[in-house]
């Protein structure tokens, strides 16, 4: 694989470079965790590393990771001189049952992985998903206790990391994900090296498999194509109320006016989740970026993009609303010089003063955009 690159009005070819070593592959998803493209499987996520050669029976797992949702991962970084492609999933496994079957409380997890995220960030756990996640002392302690029963249940996400990712070590993972509780991803990461710059290209595998109750997989997307129509049929389904039902519509009519503001478009799809199948409408910019979603269970994200993406005319559009609603105390309060990556609200709990607060948001901020 290789890379074209033009500088100057010249254009030069660059080849994959190796890695230095597995410390090398550590260091940098330490430090860069967005290598690690979870966004693609749920682009509600972040993911953060807490902990760095975390001690076990069985040996050092590499690096032990968390997301807002309270899952817990696995990683290991193998380069491809040195791994076997039984071994690595194997190792991997055996790390989860170390972790689930850990010799001590939850409280002594805990209190491990909070000396592990001092040393790597100098804030302990409770500070660190309270700065990242935006979580208040409430949300951050509710946060710690799933993270408990995340460990307690021993339903780990075990991400391999790999400069090169063969056809065998594929169909091993996806046999593992079609066929029993466990979620195995794989990324490759493509490394090329070109004067004082660092490129790395990461590509995830297996996030594209749905367990069904019994296990057994038809191998189905996590999504699909759907339409306006099945959208607001679902959504009418979880809101009966006609009032409310009809505060959600005019929020989807805001979410239009916002696309008439910018450029992008709007995609409805059908999602199949733990709780069954959901509908959501997303909000795209023309970069591709979603920066808007609304489901049909009444889960509204905001998807501020932090400082370094593409400010786009419709991100300014909803860093203003974000504002409004920070302002008026119906969201955490925002740093706007520190967005967090997602704000969510579930808007099936508002109040109808408060929706229409969040209306009343909407248009304000909307009708000041030419």
């Amino acid at each position: 694989m290789s890379l074209l690159i033009k500088k100057n009005n010249k254009a030069f070819k660059i080849h994959k470079s190796n890695f230095d070593n597995e410390k090398h592959m550590q260091k940098l998803i330490t430090e860069h965790p967005e290598i690690i493209p979870i966004d693609q499987i749920n682009n509600e996520l972040e993911l953060v590393i807490i902990a760095r050669e975390f001690q076990l029976e069985s040996g050092l797992i590499d690096a032990i990771g968390i997301d807002e949702d309270a899952n817990l991962y696995i990683i290991e970084t193998k380069l491809y001189k040195n791994y076997d492609k039984r071994n690595i999933i194997a190792q991997a496994l055996d790390y989860g049952a170390n972790l689930y079957q850990f010799k001590g409380t939850l409280d002594e997890m805990i209190s491990s992985l909070n000396k592990h995220a001092q040393n790597i960030h100098k804030k302990n756990l409770r500070n660190l998903i309270v700065d990242r996640f935006n979580l208040t002392d409430d949300k951050a302690s509710e946060f710690i206790q799933n993270l408990q029963e995340t460990i307690k249940s021993g339903v780990f996400k075990i991400v391999l990391i790999l400069d090169i990712l063969d056809d065998k070590l594929k169909r091993i993972i996806n046999f593992i994900n079609e066929n029993s509780n466990f979620d195995i991803y794989a990324v490759e990461i493509s490394h090329f090296k070109y004067e004082d710059l660092t490129i790395l290209i990461p590509i995830i595998f297996g996030g594209n498999v749905i367990k069904s109750s019994g296990l057994k997989s038809t191998k189905t997307y996590q999504y699909s194509p759907s339409s306006e129509h099945n959208y607001l049929d679902d959504l009418n389904k979880n809101v009966p109320d006609e009032r409310k039902f009809s505060l959600f519509k005019e929020l989807i009519s805001n979410i239009k006016n916002i696309l008439n503001k910018s450029e992008g478009n709007i995609i409805f799809s059908t999602h199949i989740l733990e709780i069954g199948r959901v509908e959501g409408l997303y909000l795209y910019d023309q970069f591709d970026s979603v920066n808007i979603g609304l489901n049909s269970i009444g889960k509204l994200n905001f998807y501020v993009r932090k400082s370094g993406d593409k400010l786009t005319k419709q991100v300014e559009i909803i860093r203003q609303i974000v504002s409004e609603l920070s302002n008026l105390k119906l969201i955490n309060q925002v740093n706007p010089n520190k967005y967090p990556k997602s704000i969510t609200l579930q808007l099936n709990n508002k109040n109808e003063a408060d929706f229409k607060l969040i209306l009343s948001a909407f248009k304000n901020v909307i009708q000041s955009y030419k």
